[in-house]
């Protein structure tokens, strides 16, 4: 896979995760089923996939960068000043169990790269 397509395929998997980001974000606007929907099993078994794939689709330490569409996301629901129900009462979008998971999906994907990068080099 050249460059361009690595670039490509980062790009819109970061559209595709903040897009996530802000549908599982709604609470009731524009509709109770995009929440739903958004939060449903095959949605988040598919954004699984992903995380998973991805790191081998592009074998770059930066397919990191895809988790910048979430932070942006989430950066301007915040900026907007809205709120979300968690565990802990209502709390901003960007919050520390935001920053956990967010920190620890980059640390699965680095994780992956670095498998991707052994079989890459093992076929070689």
């Amino acid at each position: 896979m050249n460059i361009n397509a690595r670039i490509a395929v980062t790009a819109a998997s970061g559209v595709a995760f903040g897009l996530f980001s802000w549908l599982a974000r709604q609470e009731v606007s524009p509709s109770p089923t995009v929440h739903a929907v958004a939060t449903s099993a095959p949605v988040l078994i598919a954004l699984g996939l992903l995380v998973i794939l991805l790191p081998f689709i592009v074998a770059r330490w930066w397919v990191v960068l895809s988790l910048a569409g979430p932070v942006i996301a989430l950066g301007i629901m915040q900026a907007a000043g809205a709120t979300f129900e968690e565990l802990d009462g209502r709390t901003a979008p960007l919050n520390r169990v935001t920053v956990f998971w967010l920190v620890s999906l980059a640390a699965i994907m680095l994780v992956l790269w670095g498998a991707a990068v052994v079989v890459l080099r093992s076929a070689r």
